[in-house]
């Protein structure tokens, strides 16, 4: 199991303690600050795909903003499907936020409409075994690695239009699940 964490001028002594960890720190200029975790989350997959651990566990540089309860990362269960890390999924409409766009990008990302309520895990933290990950080829986390790049300031605002060569962050917050299984 390895930790995969996305930095950004957080203080992550927490995970000190951790055995098997990456720290991808976008503070330091070493990549491009665009797409929260989410282009960590890619460029990790994309530069591993072909030497994946068993599981993947995916945490933003201060995890403890989307959880209440203390954190035992000594306990991070062997799952064989995709779980949010801390909580149990939550639900939202589809069109709950409608400047996101949920409807077209999943249309666009998966050929087919998506459900009406969207489970997500706010935060977009999870465990994902290295089978979810690779259900899809590289060029898949590829092109969406690349839409990310194409996100601007503007773009990663909820009221915005539909662009096809754009992604934000807050749009991958609620297909991660989805992704992955």
């Amino acid at each position: 199991m390895l930790y995969v964490i996305a930095k950004y001028k957080e203080d992550v002594s927490w995970c000190n303690k951790l055995q098997n960890k990456i720290v991808y720190d976008k503070s330091d200029g070493s990549m491009p600050n665009v797409g929260r975790e989410a282009s960590t989350y890619l460029r990790y997959i994309i530069d591993h795909y072909d030497n994946l651990p068993s599981h993947v566990v995916f945490l933003q540089g201060n995890p403890f903003d989307h959880v209440s309860i203390p954190i035992d990362f000594t306990a991070t269960p062997q799952v064989d499907y995709c779980k949010p890390f801390f909580k149990d999924l939550n639900t939202e409409p589809v069109d709950y936020y409608q400047g996101l766009h949920i409807r077209e990008y999943f249309m666009q990302i998966f050929g087919k409409p998506p459900p009406n309520i969207l489970d997500v895990s706010y935060g977009a933290q999870y465990i994902v075994p290295k089978m979810c990950i690779l259900q899809h080829p590289i060029e898949f986390y590829k092109k969406l690695l690349s839409m990310l790049k194409n996100d601007s300031y503007e773009h990663a605002h909820y009221y915005n239009t539909y662009d096809p060569e754009s992604l934000n962050a807050w749009t991958m917050e609620r297909l991660w699940y989805y992704i992955f299984t």
